[in-house]
């Protein structure tokens, strides 16, 4: 598997997703805290949670 490589964005939704993870936030916080929609926040949690860091990433990065 190649490596990740991550931006700032990528960096900071994932730090909000391991807060959220640990109890620390709540999805309203991290809903504000990344500038995104409660839906997107589920769906990306949930991306998070099944594919690990890569689910992160947007999904058509690298596409042509």
């Amino acid at each position: 598997m190649d490596p990740l490589t991550m931006t700032k964005r990528d960096r900071a939704k994932l730090a909000v997703m391991q807060r959220l993870d640990r109890g620390e936030i709540s999805r309203g916080a991290a809903s504000r805290l990344l500038g995104l929609s409660l839906r997107q926040v589920y769906r990306i949690y949930g991306r998070w949670r099944a594919l690990g860091d890569r689910g992160i990433l947007h999904r058509s990065r690298g596409g042509h």
